[in-house]
């Protein structure tokens, strides 16, 4: 009965100049597992990418 999460992550270099595919990952990442993290959260801050998460 061991459960376990998993929570999907995206190299956000991978993205460099498509928002649009980014926002498909990040929302890929919400539907199939318990959540996503980022990396690197500077690069939000380099392509202007912080009210992409809302």
């Amino acid at each position: 009965m061991d459960k376990y999460l998993l929570v999907a992550s995206l190299y956000l270099k991978d993205y460099a100049g498509d928002v649009e595919q980014f926002k498909r990952a990040i929302r890929m990442c919400k539907e199939r597992s318990h959540g996503v993290m980022l990396f690197d959260v500077v690069y939000l801050e380099d392509y202007n990418w912080w009210e992409e998460l809302a």
